[in-house]
C-alpha cells in the first residue's frame, strides 16, 4: 500500500505495486517546486524596507540574522530669535514692551529650562512685548513660522501670538494649567508686510491679570511645511535655541525582550534602587526596604501600544510596576497586559509596598498581549554616529561601515586660544576683528554661513564697511570679521585692544578698567561677571574714606605697579608695599572686610597672559558653521562610530532611535579637593573642574571600569542642562575610571531626521555576504589599530616648561600647576610624567637667583582626564625645608617636565 513522505507529500508506492508513470510525474513536479522555493530565498530574496521613527521600533525577522542597512539625512534649522525665546538670562530681556506691559522671569511657570516670562498688565488692556521684524533677518521671499508655549494666568481672555502688520494671530490658549504650543504661519508676501512679532495678552481690565510665554521661535520653512497642518509643523520643529542640526544619533536594538537584566543575569546592573537595598541571592533579587522603597529602570516604548509586563515575585508586600518616566504617575500593577497610551518613556519598578524583604526574577516586557512561554534575557547593543549633520548630509550605515557625504562643516568654536584672530579697526563704540576664511568654504555669504555669537545671537551678514554691533562681513573673500561693541568687550574708544586682548576676548573674558598706558588690567567672565580662577584674592581689614594705605593679611602677594580691585569696584594702582600696607593711588573708600583682587601691572600680565589661554568656565564661544566647496565623503576620521553596529535577529527586535547620545565620556569625579562629602559628576562649581563636554538633559547611566555602577544618584533638581551625579566617599574607587552615558540638552540640537530608513535582504546568500563583509571590515580595523595602537607611544610631551609661584596644599606642602593640552584619546591612557633629564626644577629667590630643588622631594599629580580643556598637573613640593617652600610661595620655581600618553594596548 503506497504512503506518503513527511515533508513534501511525495508517494511512496509499496513493494507490491505497479510502476505509475504519473505517480512518478507528480512527485518530481513536488521536487522541482520545493527546490525552486529554497531556491529562491537563497538568491532571491526581496529587501525589506522600513521606515524608522524617532522612538521605539519593532522589527520581527522570521527566520535568520540579517545585517540591516540605515540610511538617513541629517536635519538643521535656526530659530532666528537665538536664545531670546528661552528667556534663560534672568538679567536681559532683549524684547520691547508695548501697552505699558510690565513682566518678570517666573521660575515656577516655565515650558523647560529655569524661567519662563510673565507678562503683566500696566495701566493698559492687553498689553504685548515684541521683536520688530527690522531686529531679525528675515527674507521677504521665504515661508516662517512664529511659535511659543503659551499658559494662561488670569488673563480674562487668555493669550496669544500676534503678527503685526497684517494681524495674523495664533489660536488662543485658555488653559491655565498647562503650558500649550502653537504657531502663526507665514508667507512671503505676508513677510513683506509683517512689522513686529507680539507675545500677546488679551485682558479686560487693565491691571492685575497676567500669561506666561516659554520657549518663543521664529523660524523659515518650505512651502510644503506651510500647507501642513499646526500640529504637524510643531512636531516637525521642537524649539531649539539658535542654530540646530541632528547630533550624535543613536541606534539601539534590544533582543527579545526590553527589560535590562531581569533575571540577574547581569548581577544587579541596570537597577537602580530608591529606599531600598539591592542584592542578589540565590539567582532572585533580594530587595530590602524600611519603607516603602524600590528598584527601577528606564525604558523606550511605542506610544498607544499593547505591552506585557511579566515575572515572579515574592513577598507579602512585593509588586511589579510600571510608572512614568519621573516615577510620579502608575501606569499598571503587572503582571499582564497594558496600553503604553500617550507615552513613550516609562519605567518598570520592582517595589516593595511597605516595610519587609521581597524576591523577584524573570522579569520581562514584551510587546503584544500574551507572555512569553519561557524567559528570555535582553540582548542590547547600541551605536552612536558621532557627529553634525545637516539637511543637506547624507549618512549610510552597512556592513559594519559608514560612508556618505558631508555637505557642512562644524568647526570647534572660534576660541581665541585655537584660532588667529586679529584687530582690524576702531569704529566709535565698538571693535572689529577678523581671521582668515576656511579655504574650504563654498562661499562667504549668509547661505553657506550660520555666524552664531557665544549668547546665541544669529549674526546677520552685511557689507565690509558696515560699522554696527553683532554683524559680520566677507573681507574680499580672505578674511570674516565681526563687529563687537565696547558694551559687550569692555573695550573703550582711547584703548585699542592688543592681539593678546583680543584673544582674552574671544576665550570668555570682558576687559575691566584699563588706561592707555597699561593697558587693560582686570577680565571679567562673560558668563557670570566672574574673575578669573587664576586670580589672587583676598580681604582688606581697613576701614575708612579717601584712603591711600590698605592692610592685607599677605603683601607678599602684591607687586609695585599692580592694580588691585577694592570693594564695589575701586581700581587704585600700588604705588609702594611695606609689609603688609599696600600704599595706593588714587585713594578708595573701603570696609574691613571687602574683597581684594591682584589685577595685572603693565610689565607682567600675569593675569591677561592666563585669559588668552585658558577658557571662562561655562562659555560657548562664538562658532562658525559653514558650506563646503566640495562635499565631503564620510570616512572613519570625520564620523566616528562609538559603540557596535547591530544585525537583526531571529524574532523580535525593539530598535530604539535618539538624538543626542554621548556613550562612554570619560568623567572625572570630583570631591572638591577632599571639601565635599561626595564625589560629583558635572558639578560646575567643583575644583577640579567635573563637568561633562556638553550641556546635558539627563545623565542615562554611570559605569565603573566598564561596568555600570548603581551607586550613583541622579540629581533631581538641578540648574537647567547641568543634571549631575552623585555618589559617597565610601562608594567612590580612586583608582578606578569613570564612564558616563547622557543625553545632550535637547534644545541644542534637532530632534529630528530628514529622512530615516532601514532595510534588509531577505535572502540566505545576500545575508551570509553581508555578515562576511561587516567581518572582513572589523577585522581590518582590528589589524589597523592593533599596529598602531601596539607600535607606537599615543602622544608625547617634552620639556614642557612649568613657572609660577607655589600656592599651598593641606598636609601636602607647596604645589606649581603647569597645563597640558593632549589630543583626545579613545580610551583612557597610562600617563607617565618624568622631570626632564639634565635640567632641574628650582625655586627662585628675593633676589631672583635659582636653586636647584631636591628630586626626591618633589612629585607630579594631574587633575583627571577631560580631553576637552587642558590637564593641569602640580609639581608638588613635599620637603621640609621652610627656605625652599617660602621662596617658591613668594617668588615661584621653573623647570621642565616630559609627559607620555601611552594607549598601547588599551584600546
Amino acid at each position: 500500500m503506497a504512503k506518503n513522505t513527511s515533508n513534501i507529500d511525495l508517494v511512496k508506492p509499496g513493494v507490491d505495486e505497479f510502476y505509475d508513470v504519473n505517480i512518478m510525474n507528480s512527485n518530481l513536479d513536488k521536487i522541482d517546486s520545493y527546490t525552486g522555493e529554497i531556491k529562491n530565498k537563497i538568491y532571491n530574496g526581496s529587501i525589506q524596507n522600513t521606515n524608522l521613527q524617532l522612538g521605539c521600533n519593532r522589527i520581527q525577522i522570521p527566520e535568520i540574522s540579517v545585517s540591516p542597512k540605515i540610511e538617513f539625512t541629517g536635519f538643521s534649522y535656526v530659530n532666528l530669535l537665538g536664545r531670546d525665546g528661552n528667556f534663560e538670562n534672568a538679567n536681559t530681556l532683549n524684547w520691547v514692551y508695548n501697552n505699558n506691559a510690565t513682566g518678570s522671569f517666573d521660575a515656577s511657570n516655565k515650558a523647560f529650562g529655569n524661567y519662563g516670562f510673565k507678562l503683566i498688565t500696566g495701566n493698559l488692556v492687553n498689553p504685548t512685548i515684541y521683536k520688530a521684524k527690522s531686529a531679525l533677518n528675515l527674507d521677504n521671499s521665504k515661508y516662517y513660522m512664529f511659535s511659543a508655549y503659551i499658559k494662561n494666568g488670569n488673563s480674562s481672555n487668555g493669550a496669544r501670538l500676534f503678527v503685526d502688520g497684517l494681524n495674523k494671530v495664533s489660536p488662543t490658549v485658555t488653559d491655565a494649567i498647562n503650558f500649550n504650543r502653537v504657531c502663526v504661519k507665514l508667507n512671503p508676501t505676508e513677510i513683506t508686510t509683517t512689522t513686529a512679532f507680539h507675545l500677546f495678552m488679551l485682558s479686560t481690565v487693565n491691571s492685575g491679570q497676567y500669561s506666561y510665554f516659554d520657549g518663543v521661535m521664529i523660524n523659515e520653512i518650505s512651502a510644503a511645511d506651510y500647507a501642513l497642518s499646526d500640529t504637524a509643523l510643531l512636531a516637525k520643529y521642537p524649539y531649539v535655541d539658535s542654530y540646530a542640526c541632528l547630533t550624535n544619533p543613536m541606534f539601539e536594538n534590544r533582543r527579545h525582550n526590553l527589560v535590562r537584566n531581569g533575571n540577574c543575569e547581569e548581577g544587579l546592573g541596570y537597577w537602580i534602587p530608591t529606599s531600598s537595598t539591592l542584592s542578589v541571592e540565590n539567582g532572585q533579587f533580594k530587595l530590602v526596604t524600611t519603607t516603602t522603597g524600590n528598584a527601577y529602570q528606564r525604558i523606550k516604548v511605542k506610544p498607544n501600544t499593547n505591552y506585557y509586563l511579566s515575572g515572579n515575585k515574592n513577598g507579602a508586600n512585593a509588586s511589579i510596576r510600571i510608572f512614568d518616566s519621573a516615577r510620579m504617575t502608575v501606569i499598571f500593577a503587572g503582571p499582564g497586559t497594558f496600553n503604553t497610551g500617550y507615552y513613550t518613556d516609562i519605567t518598570v519598578i520592582i517595589r516593595n509596598d511597605a516595610a519587609g524583604t521581597s524576591y523577584f526574577d524573570s522579569i520581562m516586557l514584551v510587546e503584544g498581549n500574551t507572555a512569553t512561554s519561557e524567559y528570555k534575557s535582553c540582548d542590547l547593543q547600541r551605536f552612536v554616529v558621532e557627529g553634525q549633520f545637516t539637511s543637506d548630509d547624507t549618512v549610510t550605515i552597512e556592513n559594519g561601515l559608514v560612508s556618505g557625504l558631508l555637505n557642512w562643516k562644524h568647526p570647534s568654536p572660534l576660541y581665541g586660544k585655537d584660532f588667529d584672530w586679529t584687530l582690524l579697526d576702531t569704529p566709535t563704540g565698538l571693535k572689529r576683528i577678523q581671521i582668515p576664511a576656511p579655504q574650504d568654504i563654498y562661499s562667504v555669504s549668509n547661505n553657506s554661513v550660520r555666524f552664531i555669537k557665544y549668547d546665541g545671537k544669529i549674526l546677520p551678514q552685511t557689507g565690509e564697511s558696515a560699522t554696527k554691533p553683532d554683524i559680520w562681513a566677507n573681507n574680499a573673500n580672505v578674511y570674516i570679521l565681526v563687529s563687537i561693541a565696547n558694551t559687550d568687550s569692555g573695550w573703550t574708544d582711547i584703548i585699542a585692544p592688543n592681539a593678546n586682548e583680543v584673544k582674552a576676548y574671544m576665550n570668555g573674558w570682558r576687559a575691566y578698567a584699563g588706561t592707555a598706558i597699561d593697558g587693560y588690567y582686570f577680565w571679567l567672565s562673560l558668563v557670570d561677571g566672574s574673575f578669573p580662577p587664576a586670580c589672587y584674592k583676598t580681604t582688606t581689614s581697613t576701614t575708612g574714606t579717601g584712603m591711600t594705605t590698605i592692610t592685607v593679611p599677605d603683601g607678599t602677594k602684591f607687586s609695585v605697579n599692580d592694580h588691585i580691585y577694592i570693594g564695589t569696584g575701586w581700581c587704585p594702582k600700588i604705588t609702594a608695599i611695606n609689609g603688609n600696607v599696600l600704599t595706593i593711588s588714587p585713594s578708595i573708600n573701603c570696609t574691613s572686610g571687602d574683597v581684594v583682587v591682584k589685577g595685572d601691572n603693565s610689565v607682567t600680565k600675569e593675569l591677561l597672559t592666563w585669559c588668552k589661554t585658558n577658557i571662562a568656565p561655562g562659555y560657548e564661544g562664538y562658532k562658525l558653521h559653514y558650506k563646503l566647496a566640495n562635499p565631503e565623503p564620510i570616512t572613519d576620521t570625520n564620523v566616528h562610530i562609538e559603540g557596535e553596529i547591530w544585525d537583526l535577529v531571529k524574532g523580535d527586535n525593539y530598535v530604539t532611535v535618539d538624538s543626542g547620545i554621548v556613550l562612554g565620556e570619560v568623567a572625572n569625579p570630583s570631591n572638591g579637593n577632599n571639601t565635599y562629602s561626595y564625589y560629583y559628576i558635572n558639578y560646575f562649581s567643583s575644583n577640579p573642574d567635573s563637568t561633562l563636554r556638553y550641556k546635558n538633559e539627563s545623565i542615562l547611566n554611570v559605569y565603573k571600569n566598564n561596568c555600570f555602577d548603581n551607586v550613583w544618584i541622579l540629581d533631581s533638581l538641578y540648574p537647567y542642562g547641568k543634571q549631575r551625579a552623585y555618589t559617597s566617599l565610601a562608594n567612590f574607587d580612586t583608582n578606578a575610571t569613570y564612564t558616563v552615558d547622557y543625553q545632550i540638552l535637547k534644545t541644542l540640537h534637532s530632534q529630528a531626521f530628514g529622512s530615516l530608513s532601514l532595510s534588509y535582504p531577505q535572502s540566505i546568500i545576500a545575508t551570509l555576504e553581508g555578515h562576511s563583509k561587516a567581518l572582513e571590515q572589523k577585522q581590518a580595523k582590528n589589524t589597523m589599530l592593533d599596529y598602531i595602537v601596539d607600535n607606537s607611544i599615543y602622544e608625547e610631551m617634552r620639556r614642557l616648561y612649568v613657572i609660577g609661584k607655589a600656592v599651598p596644599v593641606a598636609n601636602a606642602g607647596v604645589e606649581i600647576v603647569c597645563y597640558a593640552r593632549p589630543y583626545p584619546k579613545k580610551c583612557v591612557p597610562v600617563i607617565t610624567v618624568n622631570f626632564t633629564p639634565n635640567t632641574n626644577i628650582c625655586y627662585l629667590d628675593s633676589t631672583g637667583v635659582a636653586h636647584t630643588i631636591p628630586l626626591p622631594d618633589l612629585k607630579v599629580l594631574f587633575g583627571g582626564l577631560n580631553f576637552d580643556r587642558p590637564i593641569p598637573f602640580y609639581i608638588l613640593y613635599t620637603g621640609s625645608d621652610t627656605t625652599i617652600r617660602n621662596n617658591l610661595l613668594s617668588y615661584g620655581g621653573y623647570g621642565f617636565i616630559d609627559i607620555t600618553f601611552d594607549c598601547r594596548g588599551r584600546i
